[in-house]
């Protein structure tokens, strides 16, 4: 994470909204890219990590499929 203004803000979402000027990873061309993969919880295991990174691109998928509103309000549904 880096700090801005002595907040931490998370590298995706730096590297996305501050950096590459958009809304998520999902909308970008090189999606997923190194820096998307690489991101990882270190508490999960190998197996867990990777499912979560499947996870985490399948939402961003989505979430560009049907706009962020739509998929927040799908999260929102089911509980998330």
């Amino acid at each position: 994470m880096t700090t801005h203004m002595n907040v931490e803000v998370c590298a995706l979402y730096d590297c996305c909204v501050n950096k590459k000027h958009v809304e998520h990873c999902g909308l970008r061309d090189e999606f997923p890219c190194e820096t998307f993969l690489s991101y990882k919880d270190p508490s999960l295991s190998q197996e867990e990590g990777e499912q979560a990174t499947l996870a985490r691109k399948n939402d961003f998928l989505r979430r560009k499929q049907v706009g962020t509103e739509q998929r927040l309000e799908e999260q929102e549904g089911r509980g998330i």
